[in-house]
């Protein structure tokens, strides 16, 4: 395959900040955008900090919610970074701003959405995502989808508590977690484009190159996907 001379300069560029970039505000961070979610993003917070992330950068786009009062001790902490993100069809673009922003103030970034829920089976934390993201861009990470409980309006309490029933089957799509300076951009919400010769794998370690793995890897890690969550 030829590559083109702009190619190999986005390749440079990546390999120089991988190799000189020591220093970072933190080494896991998530990216998401959101609108009206100040009755789950709390939650959402304090479920992944209590298995190693330590930075989230929230893209709101327009919400007309009290999530900015939620979110401001979050903020006051330096634990969220919010960005006010206004207008249509912003979620590639936010992911895309991220990217460029932040990709020299975390090691790794996670880009999953406020009904996603990242699951360390093994460890109980996602400090093992190292050994990956050493290596290889970015770990995909296959969803398993929730339902609604039998619930037909919104109940009282957390998500975790009230959404327990799940389908058997894994799903074939896959979120990313990645290196964002081997990342060159997004076009859709479920796996970058890396710079030339950089890809992701999947927990055992098989070369993924879009947004589904139908081998259904899910022994380590795995992303519930709370779809039916009650508004």
């Amino acid at each position: 395959m030829l590559y083109s001379k702009s190619d190999y300069k986005k390749y440079i560029r990546s390999l120089l900040s991988n190799i000189f970039i020591r220093r970072f505000d933190c080494d896991y961070a998530i990216c998401a955008i959101i609108k009206n979610e100040a009755d789950y993003i709390g939650e959402w917070i304090d479920y992944h900090l209590k298995i190693g992330f330590e930075k989230f950068y929230i893209y709101d786009n327009e919400s007309t919610d009290n999530v900015r009062e939620v979110l401001d001790k979050y903020i006051r902490k330096g634990i969220v970074e919010y960005i006010y993100y206004p207008g249509k069809g912003k979620q590639m673009p936010a992911y895309n701003d991220c990217i460029q922003r932040y990709k020299n103030k975390c090691r790794y970034l996670a880009i999953i959405d406020l009904d996603e829920f990242i699951l360390p089976i093994e460890d109980k934390n996602i400090y093992g995502i190292k050994k990956y993201l050493k290596k290889y861009a970015g770990l995909t990470i296959n969803w398993v989808i929730f339902g609604s409980a039998g619930h037909i309006k919104k109940p009282d309490g957390l998500v975790l508590e009230n959404f327990k029933y799940r389908s058997k089957e894994i799903n074939k799509h896959v979120k990313t977690i990645c290196n964002p300076r081997w990342v060159d951009y997004f076009d859709n919400p479920h796996f970058p484009h890396y710079v030339i010769y950089k890809y992701s794998v999947d927990e055992n370690c098989k070369k993924i190159e879009g947004p589904y793995n139908f081998d259904f890897p899910a022994n380590k890690y795995r992303i519930n996907h709370y779809f039916c969550k009650i508004r």
